[in-house]
């Protein structure tokens, strides 16, 4: 759901580029947990992303290589 809202405010004119649209996808679903407005590293940090995921995994080794973790 959270990838269809996001995607549906930018063909509506959300001023985000093109490019940012997985990190709206991400900041979209991190809005309606529990606790929202989580940062992407909290949410790491905190175990809200599932780890096990198989998508996950692949962002995983991204932000660790990213930030040398």
């Amino acid at each position: 759901m959270a990838q269809e809202v996001a995607q549906k405010a930018k063909n509506k004119g959300a001023p985000f580029k093109d490019s940012y649209i997985d990190k709206a996808k991400i900041y979209t679903w991190l809005a309606w947990q529990e606790e929202p407005g989580r940062q992407l590293h909290q949410a790491i940090k905190y175990k809200v992303l599932n780890s096990q995921h198989p998508n996950a995994q692949i962002f995983f080794t991204w932000f660790k290589n990213l930030y040398n973790l």
